[in-house]
């Protein structure tokens, strides 16, 4: 099965959810999450978005988003640099790519769908086309998320 997560780096709720989120997915192995970033309330949150896709087209975007999800903070210049450090990537490229218009498209995209798709609330999981789960109140535990993960599979 796959799901697209639309969220917001900067969210509480996405940040709080990322250990019950990992453990529910070691072990529903034939699972596969695609991160779906949108800018969000901040300018951090929007730059971390930028920064996800812009290391993504030096074949890291998986790594950029384990490693903000899994320690967010709010980022700056200095914080960008620092990540770019930590995942080896070119920073005159990177900057450049930040600043390309077509990574921006991408990202309202995403907001357009959330839009569209007439998602409540983020994070938000959405299995063949359907919202499978907008996720709010409490931060859901490792055995919501495996529920919700049955659930998807039988769609």
């Amino acid at each position: 099965m796959t799901a697209a997560l639309f969220f917001a780096y900067g969210d509480p709720l996405f940040l709080n959810m990322q250990p019950a989120l990992n453990a529910a997915l070691e072990q529903s192995h034939a699972v596969h999450i695609i991160p779906r970033p949108v800018f969000g309330d901040t300018d951090s949150s929007a730059l971390a978005a930028l920064f996800v896709y812009s290391a993504g087209r030096q074949g890291r975007f998986d790594k950029a988003h384990r490693l903000l999800a899994g320690r967010y903070r709010a980022l700056d210049d200095a914080a960008v640099t620092e990540l770019a450090q930590t995942l080896d990537l070119d920073m005159e490229r990177l900057q450049a790519d930040m600043k390309d218009p077509a990574l921006q498209a991408l990202i309202r995209k995403n907001e357009r769908y959330v839009k569209v798709l007439r998602m409540r609330a983020l994070p938000a999981f959405l299995v063949n086309g359907r919202i499978l789960w907008s996720i709010t109140g409490q931060v859901p535990s490792a055995s919501d998320i495996r529920a919700v993960i049955e659930e998807g599979k039988l769609r």
